[in-house]
């Protein structure tokens, strides 16, 4: 337990750090890095870490998108991020017709999705800075995922009855997850008050508390997901980097569901922070 929390500390002292360091190389080398660790969990948890044919491209994809679409300007990175995602989609389909004999449509299908998943999530960070031009979107990435969990952990142990998905994760209940989700819009709401006081924004509260909530939702997903994936393959954690923790994989777990979504509403909406800050 010990060494849990003094990790958990450790894992959101480097979270403001890399906050801190946003506009500077560190930032888009921070995710390309994780990318690269977390794509090389999932290929082990698949037993493909040892196909040079899945391996080599997808830590490529992984590591350099993140980079890519930090140094590019918010238009060149969208058809960045779409001639790497054909490329590799093509990559694929001819490795499946060259080694026929050693893999399967199954095997390159998982693959696949793991690599976009894992490649998409990390270089939503670099795209958040962009849309945002400031760390905002990318704070709210943070805030969503760690209070919805910590709101649906305790309000699940206070109030929780119904577990609803006991297969991938018995302590989940349903008033967990309503927990969840209702302290993710007060920490949406109490997020956009220190903004007020702290800068020249002005916080839309009402769209902020309503973003809120899909935000939860799919950080929530994004969880089980990764629990779906563990439990199928038999294994605790993805990885030890993190002591008491597991892996990227299992800590950016929620994170990686969250951030592709923000983004979306960023372009959707556009404007400075998604004018949830005008």
């Amino acid at each position: 337990m010990v060494k849990r929390i003094l990790t958990g500390i450790g894992i959101v002292a480097g979270a403001v750090a890399i906050l801190l360091l946003a506009g500077t190389p560190v930032f888009p080398l921070v995710w390309s890095f994780f990318g690269s660790v977390g794509m090389t969990e999932y290929l082990r948890a698949f037993s493909l870490l040892g196909k040079l044919m899945y391996t080599i491209p997808s830590l490529l994809v992984t590591a350099g998108l993140p980079i890519g679409c930090y140094y590019l300007s918010m238009d060149k990175s969208m058809y960045f991020l779409l001639s790497v995602i054909m490329g590799y989609l093509l990559w694929l389909a001819l490795a499946s017709v060259i080694w026929h004999k050693q893999t399967t449509v199954a095997r390159t299908a998982a693959v696949c999705f793991g690599t976009l998943y894992v490649a998409l999530g990390f270089a939503a960070f670099s795209l958040l800075y962009h849309a945002g031009g400031n760390i905002l979107l990318v704070l709210l990435v943070f805030i969503g995922a760690w209070v919805t969990d910590t709101f649906a952990y305790f309000s699940g142990v206070l109030l929780g009855r119904h577990h609803f998905a006991p297969e991938l994760s018995p302590k989940k209940t349903l008033e967990g997850s309503i927990g969840g989700v209702v302290g993710c819009v007060l920490a949406f709401l109490v997020c956009g008050l220190c903004v007020a006081l702290f800068t020249d924004f002005s916080p839309r509260y009402l769209l902020l508390a309503a973003c809120a909530i899909p935000i939860s939702i799919v950080s929530q997903v994004g969880d089980l997901f990764m629990s779906k994936v563990k439990r199928e393959h038999g294994i605790k954690d993805f990885g030890r980097i993190f002591p008491g923790h597991g892996g990227v994989l299992d800590r950016f777990d929620s994170v990686l569901a969250i951030a592709p979504l923000v983004l979306m509403i960023a372009l959707v909406c556009g404007a400075t922070s998604f004018h949830l800050f005008a």
